[in-house]
């Protein structure tokens, strides 16, 4: 397959492109929102629509999650070799802290992302979480206990799991 060519129907993504972006031709209008009047947001609320498209059966916006959710899953496993086997040995499962809109859509990721994680890398398992209320309390608990400060802290109360995989 050469590049720009699919082999699922575009009709759907095409159209929510050319209503989102207010463009007619999504080839060449497009290009100043990926360069220069890229903004995060805009492309962000997009995937929103991409999302939509997804589950109400949509196969491109179905595979681009997929794709999406492997390549996150393979930015953990390049991780994997530098884990303090510590870590690893959670009963729990190793915990993998998710940050930003896009868990929002892990239902539409999973595939990808379980597909991506051979779960022999990880002896118990491992588990997706969000943090539960403002991410600093990461670096004011680091900060006690390079201060010998003795601050109790149980992560399990600061944290949502949303996947578990054994």
């Amino acid at each position: 397959m050469r590049p720009g060519e699919t082999t699922y129907p575009i009709d759907f993504v095409k159209a929510a492109m050319q209503e989102h972006f207010k463009i007619t031709d999504v080839q060449g209008d497009f290009l100043p929102f990926a360069y220069t009047n890229f903004q995060k947001s805009t492309i962000a609320s997009f995937c929103t629509r991409v999302a939509e498209g997804a589950r109400k059966g949509d196969r491109l916006c179905q595979e681009v999650f997929r794709q999406a959710g492997e390549d996150l899953g393979l930015h953990v496993r390049a991780l994997i070799p530098k884990i303090d086997s510590s870590l690893l040995a959670n009963s729990q499962g190793f915990r993998i802290v998710c940050v930003g809109s896009v868990w929002q859509s892990f239902d539409l990721l999973r595939e990808g992302f379980d597909g991506a994680l051979p779960l022999e890398s990880f002896p118990h398992g491992y588990q997706l979480v969000k943090v539960k209320g403002a991410c600093t309390i990461g670096a004011a608990i680091h900060a006690s206990k390079t201060l010998g400060l003795g601050v109790h802290f149980n992560a399990d109360d600061h944290v949502e799991v949303f996947h578990l995989r054994k």
